[in-house]
């Protein structure tokens, strides 16, 4: 895959304002947060640069990605992305 170089004015100019579309919103605390899903941003990401990579920071005893739970129902995982 050839990797296409892409200025960062360029980046902010696409994907800055990320298409209506593809903005959730979510109700929290009186007002409604807008929010991009994983897939979306992940698709991103990809079109930015092919070659990003995310690592875990965190690990179970068995070496598994661990994994934090937020709230009742939603588990997180902590890592840093390479852009």
């Amino acid at each position: 895959m050839e990797k296409k170089t892409i200025q960062l004015n360029e980046i902010l100019g696409v994907y800055g304002v990320p298409d209506p579309k593809i903005v959730g919103k979510l109700p929290k605390g009186g007002q409604q947060l807008s929010f991009i899903g994983h897939a979306d941003v992940t698709k991103m990401l990809i079109e930015i640069d092919p070659y990003w990579t995310w690592e875990p920071v965190a690990f179970t005893e068995d070496g598994l990605p661990a994994a934090f739970l937020r709230c009742s129902s939603r588990f997180s995982e902590i890592g840093r992305a390479h852009v």
